[in-house]
């Protein structure tokens, strides 16, 4: 029984070793194509992530600077309101008097959102020097 074994895998052994060794090539031309297409896209494929990368700093930004001007909107609306509610109801029995609250406590949670933007200082490095920006994501995911 083990003589019939060994022989029949004598058999399958040349078989198996030459498809291993086509499998091989056909990995290792596959693995240059790859290398090949890497080297002719790689610049523009760089430059696409830089600009990604600065895209997301401006959308930052530009949360920062809508919640900036919504915490000055509510402060403004809200006084207007508040002096409106004391005019109508001067002992703030009515629930008129909560929103000029509910919108100043908005303003100062969109205030205290628009300044933690405006001063990351990462936010600045994403639209300035991306490339920076990058290595500290690669930095930081490396020692995680």
């Amino acid at each position: 029984m083990t003589k019939e074994i060994s022989e029949a895998a004598q058999d399958v052994a040349p078989n198996v070793e030459g498809k291993l060794v086509e499998m091989l090539d056909a990995l290792q031309h596959g693995v240059v194509k790859v290398g090949e297409t890497v080297v002719q896209y790689s610049p523009d494929v760089a430059d696409a992530a830089l600009w990604v990368v600065r895209i997301d700093g401006i959308q930052y930004m530009l949360m920062a600077v809508s919640c900036l001007i919504w915490a000055i909107l509510a402060k403004i609306l809200g006084g207007k309101l508040w002096a409106w509610a004391r005019r109508v109801d001067p002992d703030f029995d009515t629930p008129a008097a909560c929103v000029p609250i509910l919108m100043w406590m908005t303003g100062v949670v969109a205030f205290g959102i628009s300044l933690a933007e405006l001063f990351s200082i990462w936010n600045w490095i994403a639209i300035i020097e991306p490339k920076l920006w990058l290595a500290k994501q690669i930095i930081s995911s490396v020692l995680k």
